[in-house]
C-alpha cells in the first residue's frame, strides 16, 4: 500500500509521551524523533541553566542521546519524560 515496510505508523496522530517511550523501547526511531523534537527546546533551556561553560545545544543533544540509549536498553523514564530528561541533563 505504498508504505515503507520497516516504518510503523504511530497509533495516534499526537501520541502521548508514555506511548512514545514504549515505542522507543521497542526500537521505533520515528517515535524517538517525535519525542526528541517535542522536548529539544526544553532540553536546551535546561542545559543553559546547568552550565555556562558548555554549549547548551551540545549538552541537550548529548542528554537526548543518553535517554535514547537508556530506553533502548529497557530503562529510561517510567512515568514522565521531562523530569527524567532534566535529571539526565544535570548529570
Amino acid at each position: 500500500h505504498g508504505l515503507i515496510p520497516w516504518k510503523r505508523q504511530l497509533s495516534t496522530p499526537h501520541p502521548d509521551d508514555q506511548d512514545l517511550v514504549r515505542r522507543c523501547r521497542e526500537g521505533d526511531v520515528e517515535a524517538a524523533d517525535i519525542l526528541f523534537r517535542r522536548y529539544h527546546a526544553t532540553a536546551v533551556k535546561m542545559a543553559a541553566r546547568e552550565s555556562r561553560m558548555f554549549d547548551p545545544e551540545e549538552l541537550a543533544s548529548e542528554a537526548l542521546v543518553r535517554v535514547w540509549i537508556a530506553m533502548r536498553g529497557g530503562g529510561g523514564p517510567e512515568h514522565a519524560f521531562p523530569p527524567y530528561l532534566k535529571a539526565t541533563t544535570e548529570t
